[in-house]
């Protein structure tokens, strides 16, 4: 089970929190029928995370967490270089939130409800530790694709990656990349693994990602897995 299950989706409740903390409130009640906000909420969440990741990829973005309190929107970005999102004196901040709300118009314009409006921004930038950012798979799988676009032999990239992250302290890693590798007129799926990636023991700190590339030859697919070691506490 743990060799197919979403690594990350496994954990979740035991030793992995929620990216999205809220309770969606009852929709109008004028109306005969309640209607739960539930649905609205999962597309703005959609849309937040597809904007940020969109506007802050040249960030190294690599999580993204959600929570709501009443009318008001709280995101905490967890970034590697959290100058450019700030930029000089939280002008790139300012100019982001603006932007992200008038995406946020554009997707309550969609639902015909009068009881959602569009909730109030709260940004929070965390930086990620300078040791911690090579065994990010996140930031990994970013950049992974990157030297894959500029057609980077997929075995020397792999290579590469395993040994940063192991120098880095994971205790193992495992690639996968899928695809027409090296421009192969047939797609096949390479990988390559050092030290152990225990996936069917939940309390295992596993951090998990898929990313893509886009090259020439088609889209390669990434699958990464990283051991941090063993959990000690339940959230």
């Amino acid at each position: 089970m743990g060799q197919k299950i979403h690594p990350l989706g496994l954990r979740i409740g035991i030793f992995q929190k929620h990216k999205s903390e809220w309770f969606a409130p009852v929709g109008s009640s004028n109306s005969n029928q309640s209607i739960p906000n539930y649905a609205a909420f999962i597309e703005q969440d959609k849309g937040v995370r597809d904007f940020f990741s969109s506007e802050l990829r040249d960030a190294g973005l690599s999580k993204i967490l959600i929570s709501r309190r009443t009318n008001r929107l709280f995101v905490e970005l967890h970034v590697a270089q959290p100058k450019l999102v700030l930029g000089e004196n939280g002008n790139n901040l300012k100019q982001l939130t603006e932007k992200f709300q008038k995406n946020i118009q554009k997707l309550l314009s969609r639902h015909n409800n009068p009881s959602m409006s569009a909730p109030a921004l709260s940004i929070q930038v965390v930086q990620i530790p300078q040791e911690e950012i090579a065994t990010d798979a996140t930031l990994l799988g970013q950049k992974i694709a990157e030297q894959l676009e500029k057609r980077v032999a997929f075995r020397r990239v792999m290579k590469q990656s395993i040994q940063q992250a192991r120098a880095a302290g994971a205790e193992g890693i495992k690639i996968q990349i899928a695809g027409r590798l090296n421009g192969a007129e047939i797609a096949r799926t390479e990988w390559a693994r050092e030290g152990r990636v225990p996936l069917q023991t939940l309390k295992a700190n596993i951090d998990y990602c898929y990313e893509t590339a886009q090259t020439i030859y088609g889209i390669l697919g990434i699958k990464i897995w990283i051991f941090k070691g063993t959990n000690t506490s339940r959230v």
